[in-house]
């Protein structure tokens, strides 16, 4: 009977290790998966801030161009207003007409 016991209680100490060596193994690659994600995030975090900083850069590129909008009407207004002394803007690059002669 003592042979019995010491059989029995062996056969339940070598289950419970077992069962503690699995658990130990479950935890271990719990750690790793958890890691794993934790680097994951981190390379995403990364790449938002870069996708971040895009978008601020386009924010203010397309900021400026609206003030280049506003200031190019500002600047052309008086021009617009004002007639050309002679003739037409569109013969400003041409050479001036002839002068007559004086008579004698």
């Amino acid at each position: 009977m003592v042979r019995c016991v010491l059989l029995l209680a062996t056969v339940v100490g070598v289950l419970a290790s077992r069962e503690r060596a699995a658990a130990a193994q479950q935890a271990a690659a719990e750690v790793e998966t958890r890691a794993r994600q934790g680097q994951l995030a981190a390379s995403d975090a990364g790449e938002d801030a870069d996708v971040v900083k895009q978008l601020a850069v386009l924010e203010e590129i397309d900021l400026l161009r609206n003030l280049d909008l506003f200031e190019g009407t500002s600047q052309q207004a008086p021009d617009a207003g004002t007639a050309p002394d002679a003739g037409t803007s569109s013969d400003a690059g041409a050479a001036p007409p002839p002068q007559p002669e004086p008579r004698q």
